[in-house]
């Protein structure tokens, strides 16, 4: 699949799942960004803003993934609705869609939710050569009440991509 598909693909997901959906540009790359923001019960009454980076990178190193994911937490504070930490927050989930992610990147996804004052994001690294995505998939210990809408909305995400 190209890039261009790729995007697309996601953006018309995001936008059926009530998403915001625009372009902006993130480390100088162009991306699609999604924004969504949510109050309910089941969170202890808390609003989550949401916000989806997606990002064609040529080549991603392990510092690149770092560095994208600290990129797209700065990017995303200005998108969240409220006072951050009074009953409200930020979740970003940075896509990035390389042909090409070493495994030790794919691994450090695999493994990691970075945490910020209010805010946490998911990175999500997908090899469009294989279709391969990785993503933390443990429930953790801060943020824990959002677990089953980070899944699902990922997954979701990866599912467009895999169509």
């Amino acid at each position: 699949m190209d890039q261009n598909t790729a995007l697309s693909r996601v953006g018309d997901h995001l936008r059926a799942e009530g998403f915001e959906v625009s372009t902006a540009s993130l480390l100088g790359l162009p991306m699609t960004q999604a924004v969504r923001t949510q109050f309910r019960w089941a969170w202890l009454a808390t609003r989550l803003t949401t916000v989806v980076t997606v990002a064609v990178v040529p080549s991603l190193s392990l510092a690149d993934a770092q560095k994208g994911v600290d990129a797209a937490l700065e990017h995303s504070k200005p998108l969240v609705k409220g006072i951050p930490g009074a009953q409200s927050g930020g979740m970003v989930v940075p896509v990035f869609l390389c042909n090409q992610v070493p495994s030790e990147a794919m691994d450090w996804a695999g493994n990691t939710i970075v945490k910020r004052f209010a805010f946490f994001a998911t990175p999500v690294l997908v090899d469009t050569s294989s279709g391969q995505a990785a993503y933390e998939h443990r429930k953790p210990a801060i943020g824990r009440v959002y677990h089953p809408y980070r899944l699902r909305l990922i997954e979701g995400i990866v599912g467009a991509l895999n169509a």
